[in-house]
């Protein structure tokens, strides 16, 4: 399934118009409209309708609104490449079971009253789609958050699942009842966020999500999917150039000393030289290392690198809040995630992330801790799509090393000794509060340094609330 954002809007607005959601005659939404609705250029959204207009489903001229000229009763079954697979549908959304209550739990929170107002106005509007109103309420809440990053992943998953979703639903004969039903939790939910409710509203978020797919939900999902579902495109790059800061982080390459030679790492990374020189680049934008002609690629002392970086360039600041919208997802539900994904490390696993954190601590460099502990969870999860989101969240986080030059440095010891003391002792609930303390620590010295450098962005971006207690 092609995974370009145009042809995922393409399959979204296919598959409405093959069920009869907007039938013959019907208007289309606006190109400003669907990209409002899912966080995109109106370039992109005018793709996905000139595709339409190339394959014969609607019509239209520029400055007139698209219509469907497609007649659905001569039509025979929609096209099979706009579906994704059944069992990346189930790993997806059990994957997406450790995100999306913690996302929602702290959008109700940041709004405030003329924010659930306008979310009560958006479930009062009468419309003769039952899905659209749902769609629209649960875009405008994930916006609340101001994060861009969270925005983009949601609709991307969002427009993944939408094609297979509605061919299951509709071909059930009380599917109208689904969204029946999610309307009315809906309205119950700003109830009680409106009471502060806050303990009863992370279980409603729990038990409605499950409750949308209870057959997605209870499939044990041991084995992964021949087809796994991917968030934007794989970067090499990145996930090298990250390897390599998380060993000057811990001083496996000291400042004044010199990395391999992109020879060396070609081979050990087994990766071309070319993508190795585009992971050194990457170091050397970001002040961690300077490629000197004739001598290698020199690590940079922190006081050396503060001199190389430049906080008033656009493309710098843009990166650290690339970094800073990636840390505020894994704040909101890193604990969620640890605690899920925990028992599936084995021993060996276990002591060997024990043993990294430990090096972290001893060298200084707690703030490697967290991607240390990411890295342990994800290498043996049994869900492909966490994996494939963290992962690529887990890239971002390289963007804010520049952050190291500006004092203080972290100490979490008593965090880390938290997460230590839970591998010892085999408890997942002691571990995931100490990762999550950890990356609250890094958010809140993040906010203030990124603030500091006068990139003003980052105030609209404040730090999530602490979960209530674990769902029994």
């Amino acid at each position: 399934m092609d995974k370009n954002r145009y042809i995922l809007i393409y399959g979204y607005l296919l598959a409405r118009i093959y069920f009869g959601f907007y039938p013959k005659g019907k208007a289309l939404p606006s190109i400003y409209q669907l990209s409002k609705m899912f966080g995109v250029s109106t370039i992109t959204s005018r793709e996905a309708i000139r595709l339409l207009k190339e394959k014969g489903y609607v019509a239209g001229s520029h400055g007139k609104r698209t219509i469907v000229i497609f007649d659905r009763s001569k039509s025979g079954k929609p096209p099979l490449d706009i579906f994704a697979e059944k069992e990346t549908l189930e790993d997806l959304f059990q994957s997406l079971y450790l995100l999306v209550p913690s996302v929602f739990y702290q959008s109700y929170l940041v709004c405030g009253e003329q924010e659930l107002e306008h979310l009560e106005k958006i479930l009062d509007v009468f419309t003769e789609v039952w899905d659209e109103k749902s769609l629209h309420y649960l875009f405008y809440l994930v916006s609340r958050l101001n994060n861009p990053l969270l925005n983009d992943l949601y609709a991307d998953t969002l427009l993944y699942s939408y094609p297979a979703h509605l061919l299951r639903f509709y071909n059930e004969p009380d599917w109208e009842e689904t969204y029946k039903k999610l309307e009315s939790d809906s309205r119950k939910m700003i109830d009680l966020r409106k009471r502060g409710e806050h303990k009863a509203l992370w279980k409603a978020l729990h038990t409605t999500y499950l409750a949308y797919d209870p057959e997605y939900a209870s499939v044990d999902r041991r084995k992964s999917p021949k087809q796994t579902y991917t968030w934007g495109k794989k970067d090499i790059c990145h996930s090298i150039a990250r390897e390599l800061i998380y060993r000057i982080y811990c001083e496996i390459y000291p400042a004044s000393t010199f990395l391999p030679s992109p020879k060396i790492l070609s081979q050990e990374f087994s990766s071309p030289i070319i993508t190795i020189r585009r992971a050194i680049g990457l170091l050397n934008k970001l002040g961690v290392t300077e490629s000197i002609n004739g001598k290698g690629t020199k690590v940079l002392s922190i006081a050396e690198g503060r001199e190389k970086i430049r906080w008033s360039e656009p493309s710098v600041r843009k990166s650290i809040m690339t970094y800073f919208h990636a840390l505020h997802i894994f704040a909101m539900n890193c604990k969620s995630v640890a605690e899920a994904l925990f028992p599936y490390m084995d021993k060996a696993k276990r002591e060997l992330a024990r043993n990294k954190i430990i090096a972290a601590k001893e060298s200084g460099y707690t703030e490697a801790v967290a991607g240390i502990c990411f890295s342990a969870l994800l290498e043996n999860s049994h869900l492909c799509a966490i994996r494939e989101i963290y992962l690529r969240l887990e890239d971002l986080l390289l963007w804010g090393y520049p952050l190291v030059y500006i004092a203080p440095r972290l100490h979490m010891d008593d965090w880390v000794d938290m997460l230590v003391a839970g591998i010892d002792s085999g408890n997942g609930s002691l571990f995931a509060q100490g990762l999550e303390q950890i990356v609250r620590t890094i958010f809140v010295s993040s906010r203030k340094k990124i603030l500091s450098v006068g990139i003003d962005a980052a105030k609209r971006i404040e730090l999530p609330a602490l979960s209530p207690v674990p769902l029994s």
